[in-house]
């Protein structure tokens, strides 16, 4: 029989367009969860430190059972892992609440608008509780149309000081999925780049908590 080719055009998946993080499922993650209700509240995380993008997943490894002359028994294989840390430049209000965890603080009068004389000032708290979030992510190429997927990424981050700045370091690890339409990783190929709409969206509209008392 002739020999062919895999597949059909090469198609790549190479350099860093954005980072784009959605809100989780409004019923949480069921068999019934599908890839559209993975793919609301898109919220682009803007600038990302260059050469902060790291995948940090475990490769697929095998382990052998061996006889007594060394001879392989039979070979058993172990999942690889998927996931990836990054550094945003970015800490307005809403990503620190929506990788910290932080939480608006009231400044009284003449407390730290004294300090800062007599300006407007805002405050917002962490470090008090581990901030964990679960919600799908998305890398694109430098194109826009093809990504790397992660429908529940679960995330914790951490500040990080680095050539005079403060950034956020984020560490996203994808848990398993298997369902008709949704799976631990998956890469999505479009004949079109990335919506962008205007605008932009908050933290609590991300985490799902807009309207609540303090959202």
């Amino acid at each position: 029989m002739a020999v062919k080719n895999l597949g059909g055009s090469q198609q790549l998946l190479a350099g860093q367009g954005d980072i784009i993080v959605f809100s989780a499922p409004a019923g949480g993650y069921t068999s019934s969860t599908t890839l559209a209700n993975v793919l609301t509240n898109g919220a682009s995380l803007g600038q990302v430190v260059q050469d902060s993008t790291s995948w940090d997943g475990e490769q697929v490894s095998f382990s052998q059972i061996l006889d007594e002359q060394g001879d392989v028994i039979t070979s058993r294989a172990t999942n690889g892992t998927h996931q990836v840390s990054f550094d945003l430049a970015d800490l307005e209000a809403d990503f620190i609440a929506a990788f910290l965890g932080a939480e608006s603080i009231t400044v009284a009068t003449g407390g730290a608008t004294a300090v800062f004389k007599d300006g407007t000032v805002t405050c917002y708290g962490f470090g008090h509780k581990l901030p964990v979030k679960v919600r799908p992510l998305m890398i694109t190429n430098d194109e826009g149309n093809r990504a790397i997927f992660f429908p529940k990424a679960k995330m914790a981050a951490s500040l990080s000081w680095s050539d005079n700045l403060w950034r956020l370091h984020v560490v996203a690890t994808a848990e398993f999925m298997d369902s008709a339409t949704l799976k631990t990783c998956m890469i999505l190929s479009s004949t079109t780049s990335v919506d962008y709409a205007d605008g932009s969206i908050t933290a609590a509209t991300l985490d799902g908590t807009a309207g609540e008392d303090g959202g």
